[in-house]
């Protein structure tokens, strides 16, 4: 089996991390319990300066603080101009180290001899949110069928997309059976690890029709015989779904679309949903409530939250989700009333033409009669004379009999 490059390379940098981590029991020590992306950049750095300097980590720790210092900065100034990002975390690497061994922060000062400005990335320019018609134009534009899904949901959920990659089966499966729109969607920290921070149990929010069509053919494709905790959307392979994947593939229906895809990310969707919240007229608790924030002067605990779903669930269906937004809906519904009117108008004018022709060719019959037999009165006239005449002869006919 052919392995493609990049996979073979990612798999030595982690073989040559690990190796590094596990030679060195004071690098171990130092990174255990760190966050993964943490371990693997300060890991890296932290060797690529070893190897600069030709010196162990052992040997780095034991210097004195003027001596770390300075072999510390004659790695960085041959990197900072060109990579201040890099030369941002070696910073942070041999210090955190230093730190973690003698109790000591390294005397980096900040204006003199060992400084240098590291520069933030500016964005190139305002992110654009996007309009609900771009919304469903980038969805159109997704090439499978769990893109547009992902999209769809996203945007009339609100949720982050870590906390989308972590949606179970289960969560959907009985209210899409039961027809239910809208389609609650309950999230808890464990989907959404930022509720930990607000200490916010779980929060509420909703599908609409567009989200849950599109979810109804994704789970009939996809979960024909799924167990409720398997996961929503998964990769091609059927494993876990990661966000860099969504995003990528965002990026490319975006472009597809022919909208901006420096300005317009992933999360623009959820600042989407966000500015109709604003725009509806639900109140601000509510709004708060569907965004998965903390609500001002409450203690967040379940019964608040728990208690409120069916007045969440009105406000939700107040929020305008459509594509094309809530007056061009209104214009069009009387765009159709007037199509049906002129519709009938036309019918009512054919019936009167029918009429006419009608009426015309009766005036015609009555010429041709009154031609022949006289006026209608005449005609009258006559037989009342008739049967008058018949009346005197029957009363003639009783007396002689």
């Amino acid at each position: 089996m052919t392995v493609r490059p990049e996979l073979s390379e990612m798999g030595v940098k982690l073989n040559i991390r690990d190796e590094f981590i596990d030679s060195h029991p004071i690098v171990k020590k130092w990174l255990r319990g760190k966050p993964t992306n943490t371990i693997k950049n300060y890991a890296l750095k932290l060797k690529a300066f070893c190897e600069f300097s030709n010196v162990t980590p052992e040997q780095f720790v034991k210097m004195s603080n003027n001596e770390a210092v300075d072999i510390a900065w004659d790695y960085i100034v041959t990197i900072k101009d060109e990579h201040p990002s890099v030369a941002a975390i070696v910073l942070c690497s041999v210090k955190s180290l230093y730190r973690s061994v003698n109790r000591e922060q390294l005397n980096f000062d900040g204006n003199g001899e060992h400084y240098f400005n590291q520069k933030r990335r500016k964005r190139a320019a305002t992110e654009h949110v996007p309009s609900n018609e771009e919304v469903y134009l980038i969805a159109e534009h997704c090439t499978t069928l769990r893109d547009k899904t992902i999209v769809h949901v996203a945007f009339q959920s609100g949720i982050r997309i870590n906390a989308l990659c972590k949606l179970t089966y289960g969560m959907v499966q009985r209210q899409l059976k039961d027809g239910k729109v809208p389609l609650r969607l309950r999230i808890t920290p464990d989907i959404d690890t930022k509720l930990r921070r607000s200490k916010v149990d779980f929060y509420d929010t909703f599908l609409n029709t567009e989200a849950v069509e599109m979810l109804q053919k994704h789970c009939e494709a996809v979960h024909q015989n799924s167990e409720d905790n398997a996961l929503l959307f998964v990769s091609r392979t059927g494993k876990k779904l990661h966000p860099v994947n969504v995003w990528s593939n965002f990026k490319k229906a975006t472009r597809r679309a022919g909208l901006d895809v420096q300005n317009i990310t992933l999360h623009s969707l959820r600042k989407a949903f966000k500015r109709q919240v604003r725009n509806s007229r639900i109140n601000h608790d509510h709004g708060e409530m569907l965004m998965g924030h903390v609500l001002q002067g409450s203690q967040e605990n379940y019964a608040v939250r728990n208690e409120m779903i069916e007045e969440l669930k009105e406000a939700y269906s107040e929020v305008d989700l459509s594509r094309y937004g809530k007056l061009n809906r209104d214009y069009k519904k009387v765009s159709d009333q007037i199509e049906t009117m002129k519709q009938e108008r036309k019918v009512l004018e054919d019936i009167i033409s029918k009429q006419a022709s009608e009426t015309h060719e009766l005036k015609e019959k009555l010429n041709v009669i009154s031609e022949k037999y006289g006026t209608a009165g005449q005609i009258t006239d006559e037989l009342w004379e008739t049967i008058d005449a018949m009346k005197k002869e029957i009363e003639e006919l009783k007396k002689h009999h």
